[in-house]
């Protein structure tokens, strides 16, 4: 993974948490949790198709 691309997930991640934060009902945390959780399988994409394989 380049500098760039890091970089890019941390810029999201944070975007992602202050919005967390922000964040008044429970259906706005669900979909912003979502959206943690798609980053997170789009960052570590080569970890999961190894355990799917597995």
């Amino acid at each position: 993974m380049n500098s760039d691309t890091a970089a890019d997930f941390a810029a999201e991640r944070a975007r992602l948490r202050k919005q967390l934060q922000a964040a008044e009902t429970a259906q706005e945390r669900r979909e912003v949790m979502r959206e943690m959780a798609a980053l997170e399988r789009k960052e570590h994409a080569e970890t999961y198709e190894k355990l799917a394989k597995e």
